[in-house]
């Protein structure tokens, strides 16, 4: 179906993107890589496309391309931030968690939210800086008290710090607030949805990313 409209429009960039996310999922990755190379050369402040050519290169074992630009895509990263998510699993997943944090740090600074101080989260245990965590799934809690994430980790800190009764705690007044506050809980969930979802994508390719970089 595509392939007429391309030879009609072969610098048609939504159609070079549809048919390289065809071929990213049918796993025909060197194609995918073309078609998602020639749409950015002709969108070059897309981050879609760069995310796309990114995950195309892992797929195919061009490990050092992937990260290359994943690392563009993330700066030019329009608030989706599913670039930054992958590059900072990627870096985590290749053992380097100060670039990890680092690309935590870029996404802070351009939208400070519940998933992303989860994330930040997830680097400091990676650094093996327990405090650390502690801190960022605490400022995920403040900025959404109903951010489950970020209530799960704390949880699993409060038992392996041998607090449960903190983790019940926690539990019961984030209960409470649920009940007593649904009208909040929307609100306060609102600005991390397109974040949520964007991490939800950020898994699909999670396979992939272990498979090539452990």
């Amino acid at each position: 179906m595509l392939r007429p409209l391309m030879l009609s429009h072969p610098e048609d960039v939504e159609l070079l993107a549809l048919a390289g996310e065809a071929n990213l999922r049918g796993r025909h990755f060197s194609q995918a890589a073309e078609f998602f190379e020639k749409a950015a050369a002709l969108r070059p402040g897309a981050p879609a496309l760069h995310t796309g050519l990114a995950l195309s290169s892992l797929g195919s074992g061009e490990n050092g391309r992937a990260v290359a630009e994943l690392e563009r895509a993330a700066s030019l990263d329009d608030g989706s931030q599913r670039a930054g998510i992958l590059l900072t699993m990627s870096y985590l997943r290749a053992r380097a968690p100060d670039k990890a944090m680092a690309a935590v740090a870029q996404m802070e600074n351009k939208a400070n939210n519940p998933l992303v101080q989860n994330l930040k989260g997830g680097v400091h245990l990676a650094r093996q800086d327990l405090a650390g965590a502690r801190a960022s799934f605490e400022e995920a809690v403040r900025l959404d008290p109903l951010y489950m994430p970020a209530l799960n980790n704390l949880a699993q800190l409060d038992s392996l710090e041998k607090r449960p009764g903190s983790a019940r705690k926690r539990f019961a007044d984030a209960l409470e607030r649920s009940r007593t506050a649904p009208a909040a809980l929307a609100r306060a969930t609102a600005p991390v949805a397109s974040s949520e979802r964007a991490l939800q994508a950020a898994r699909t390719a999670e396979t992939e990313l272990a498979r090539r970089l452990d």
